[in-house]
Formats: structure tokens, sequence, C-alpha cells
């Protein structure tokens, strides 16, 4: 195979037919789309379209019977299709100054391109008697998913429940430097006066039930032994002698332990006080699926990538645009992986020009 240069630019590539292969029989187009973007855009690795992209969407008259089926599924009818044009020289000249727009070298991407598009594309291009140029490439996104997600790193699988422990085993030393700050003693203190303070105003206001009299400035209040206490609230204060009655009451409260209490860390360390019973929760480690082995897609159907890859459903699949954009993310999602094995494994797009014959 010959020794490229590092691909420039890749064009995303997608077909709508009528229907599949048939041995050598091949269907007819009715969309093409293509998606050009830099390799610069794609090592970004941010899951998002590129702000800067060149783009050529041609819906095709297949000149063949559009199934229902295929009809429900893509949209694309013969009465839709019946004023436009089918793939003629003309076609291809476009597609061929769309790519003479672009840095070279080219490297087409396309999903089961080996077995399809590349396939159809080709054969439309004998129709007609042309050819794609020897320096356009063309990669499988297929085959580079299922190289990149599923590549078992040894390495990584044998040391993986050690990190797991040695995270674990972090994040416990972590959590016992971060609360063995001197300050134990000094908080336990302060949130027990807290307590106590609360306490207080707890009695206080079951204490006293508040009434008011037909003087606006005056206050009747009965108190826990029966007894009517008048509030002045010009003087703010208690002119009734069962004021001393209260507080003693309240000062015999306050004199006893709150029923709950800090328990400091230092004790609990050095054993004399039984540690609370609570879960410690693992924690969860996140790393991108294709560097964790043991997650891989169920299968590698674009929708089932896109969903694996970008956490949400591909909507409105098989649209030609839809699906090159669908690539395009999850190829962006995995950044240099994909662009590094596009460079070792893309081959020239017009070795699928004699499949057919």
């Amino acid at each position: 195979m010959p020794n490229y240069n590092e691909i420039k630019t890749f064009v995303f590539f997608d077909l709508e037919t009528t229907g599949l292969i048939r041995g050598k029989i091949m269907p007819g187009i009715t969309e093409i789309s293509l998606i050009a973007v830099s390799r610069e855009a794609i090592l970004e690795k941010n899951g998002k379209l590129p702000r800067v992209s060149h783009k050529l969407i041609m819906p095709i008259n297949p000149k063949k019977t559009i199934p229902d089926i295929v009809t429900n599924i893509t949209g694309l009818s013969a009465k839709n299709l019946a004023n436009v044009k089918p793939f003629e020289v003309e076609t291809f000249e476009l597609m061929m100054q769309f790519i003479g727009r672009l840095i070279a070298p080219i490297c087409f991407v396309a999903h089961n391109g080996n077995n399809f598009d590349y396939k159809i594309i080709m054969q439309e291009f004998q129709q007609i008697e042309k050819a794609m140029p020897i320096e356009v490439l063309c990669v499988d996104s297929l085959e580079a998913f299922k190289d990149i997600l599923c590549t078992t790193d040894s390495d990584s699988e044998n040391n993986d429940d050690s990190k797991k422990g040695q995270a674990a085993a972090n994040l416990s030393v972590d959590y016992f430097s971060l609360l063995e700050d001197g300050m134990d003693d000094t908080l336990c203190k302060a949130v027990d006066r807290i307590l106590e303070s609360s306490i207080v105003n707890d009695e206080l206001n079951t204490c006293k039930q508040y009434y008011y009299s037909k003087s606006l400035n005056d206050v009747r209040v009965q108190n826990n032994f029966g007894n009517d206490v008048t509030y002045c609230q010009s003087e703010n204060t208690l002119l009734s002698g069962t004021n001393d009655d209260l507080r003693c009451t309240l000062k015999q409260k306050n004199e006893k332990t709150p029923p709950k209490q800090i328990i400091s860390l230092r004790k609990i360390r050095a054993g004399a006080i039984p540690a609370p019973h609570k879960k410690m929760i693992e924690p969860r480690v996140l790393s991108y699926p294709p560097e964790d082995t043991k997650i891989r897609p169920k299968n590698f159907k674009l929708p089932t990538i896109y969903e694996f890859l970008l956490g949400s459903k591909l909507e409105n699949a098989h649209m030609a645009e839809t699906d090159c954009n669908a690539m395009l993310k999850c190829v962006n999602i995995l950044g240099d992986k994909f662009v590094k094995w596009a460079d070792s494994n893309a081959v020239p797009l017009n070795i699928y020009g004699n499949v057919c014959s």
C-alpha cells in the first residue's frame, strides 16, 4: 500500500438508494451527501459539528422503482423525485469541482462504505465512463469503530482492578485528612452551642401562648404553670413574678445534656467511640468508552454507535445529510484515534471500480 502523507481533509459520504445490493446488481441512487471538514476540526474532539465545513447535497432520480418500504424509511419517492435529474456526467463533474476545492490528501469516510456506498458510486462512474482520481482515498467508519472501540489494551485490563482499588484508597485517605485539620474540637464546641441555643428557643416557644388584649401596647401571656403574665411592649419586660419560675424551669432543662452530640473524629480514630455506620460510596470512575475495553456497543450500526458515543438517539436517520453529520460527530469524539487510524488504513477509492466487472 502506498505511503501517504497524513490526511488533511475528510469527506463524510452517504448515499440513499432504492434498496440493497443483490449480488452484482446495484440499487439506484436517490440522494448523495458529501460533508468535508479539515483534520484539525476532527482533532478538536468535542462531539460537535465543526463551524467550517463544505457541503454538497444532491437528490438523484434513480430511474428505478422505489419500493414503498424504502420510501417509508427515507422519505424519497418516485413522486418527489420526478422532476430531479438522474446521475449523469454533470453530477460527476459537480462532485469533482467540490473535491477540487479541498486541501489534499483527501479521504472519503462512509459507514459500511466498503460493502455498500463505494461500490455503488463507482458503478455509477463506470456507467458514464468516468473514474475517481487515484489520489482520493477512502476508509470505512464501520471498520474504524470496530478497531478503535474494541481494541483490547492488555495492560489496561490487568491493571483495571488495581487502579480502582487505589482510587478508593486515595479517596479514603483524602476523606480523613480533610476532616483532621485541627479544628475538630472547635467545631464540636461551636455546634454544641448552636444546639443549646436552639433548645432554649424551643422551650420559650412551647412555654408561651400569646393572646392579644384590647390594648395594642400590652400582650397577655399564659405560661405552662397556668398563670397569666403581662408583657409591656414599651418596657420590653415581663411584669409578673412568674417570670422567675419560668427562668428556673428553663435553667433546669438547659443543664441537661443535649440528646444528640457531635462525635469527635479523633475519638473514632482512637477507637474510643465506634464509628457511625455510614455507607461509603465507591467513586464511579468515568472514562471515555474506547479506553474502557469492558464497555462496547451492542452492534456497529450507525444509530447504535451514535448513541454509544454521544449518549443520545440519532434522529432522522436514513437522510443522507443526517447520516454524514452523525458520522462526523462520532469521529469527532474519537479525535486523534480516528485520524491516526485513517492515516494507516486509507486506500484509493477507485479500487472499488472493478467490483461489478
